[in-house]
Formats: structure tokens, C-alpha cells, sequence
């Protein structure tokens, strides 16, 4: 009886498999991103110019001062995806007495650089990835004082003008 049975179960399980077919794999659905072609571009950087640490640590904290007064949309750029969410997500969930620190940058390392022309001269456009060790800091009303600490990346454009 029991040969019997396992021999039921292992017929019907090799009807079962022989009916599952993989008919296609996913397709691949290029992410939209914005266009290469900058305006005002006048040429490509073939060697980087070094940013130095005392622009980037300003541009974060320019950063930081904005996130904390809850005027972050003033500085991210135009092409900033999704900025009307993190707008959304900034005033229903973070409390309105949070402030962000920066603790310590710990790499900055750049990314792309560019020469772009505009009506003072050439600037050296240069998109920075910075490694920074932050901190929020708030008054939870059930926990009493909060402190978060991190490190999160920032993708930072920062703009100087050439042959500074």
C-alpha cells in the first residue's frame, strides 16, 4: 500500500513539473535618465582637477543648514528625481525640531567633471561623491531627546570658477 501511494505521489508531482515551463525571462527596462547633452558645455574633462576638501565641507554645509530649516528644495538641483517627494516625506515625517550635524566628512572622491561657459567666464562644474558621518538630533514627546547617528553618501555638484 505504501509503495503503492508513493508511487501515486511521485507520478502526479512528475505531471505537475513537466507543466511548468520558464516561457521568458524579464525584460529589460532601461531606467529613464536625463540627457547627456549639457548646454554651455565647452569640452569634457580628460584629467580631473582636485576639488578641494574646504569647497566640498562648505557645499555640505549648505547642505545641512538647508535640511535643517526645512528648505532642502532650495538646494538640490533641477534634475533631483523625485524632489516633490522628499518635500512630501520632509514635513509629514520628520519632527519639525530635528537638525542634521555633521560629524566628520570621511572621503570625497569626484565623480565627472566639466568646463561649462557662463557670462563670468569658465566654471568648472564637478560632481562629488562625499562619505559623511551625520547625525539627527530631536525631541522624540515618548522617548524624550533622540540622537540618529549615520553615514551616508552624498552626490554633491559643486561649481568654481576656473583657475581658482
Amino acid at each position: 500500500m505504501i509503495n503503492r501511494m508513493s508511487v501515486i505521489i511521485l507520478v502526479f508531482i512528475l505531471m505537475m513539473i513537466q507543466g511548468i515551463e520558464a516561457s521568458e525571462f524579464r525584460r529589460i527596462r532601461p531606467i529613464p535618465a536625463p540627457s547627456k547633452k549639457v548646454p554651455g558645455v565647452t569640452k569634457p574633462m580628460k584629467k580631473f582637477i582636485p576639488v578641494s576638501r574646504e569647497v566640498v565641507e562648505n557645499a555640505m554645509k549648505k547642505i545641512v543648514k538647508a535640511w535643517s530649516r526645512n528648505e532642502i528644495q532650495k538646494v538640490l538641483g533641477k534634475e533631483f528625481y523625485d524632489r516633490e517627494r522628499l518635500r512630501d516625506a520632509m514635513n509629514t515625517k520628520v519632527p519639525r525640531d530635528a537638525r542634521l550635524d555633521i560629524l566628520s566628512i570621511q572621503a570625497i572622491q569626484t565623480l565627472d567633471q566639466r568646463i561649462e561657459k557662463t557670462d563670468a567666464g569658465e566654471v568648472v562644474v564637478s560632481t562629488v561623491s562625499v562619505t559623511a558621518k551625520t547625525e539627527v538630533l530631536y525631541n522624540d514627546p515618548d522617548n524624550g531627546f533622540r540622537r540618529l547617528e549615520g553615514t551616508n553618501e552624498y552626490i554633491v555638484r559643486v561649481k568654481v570658477k576656473k583657475g581658482e
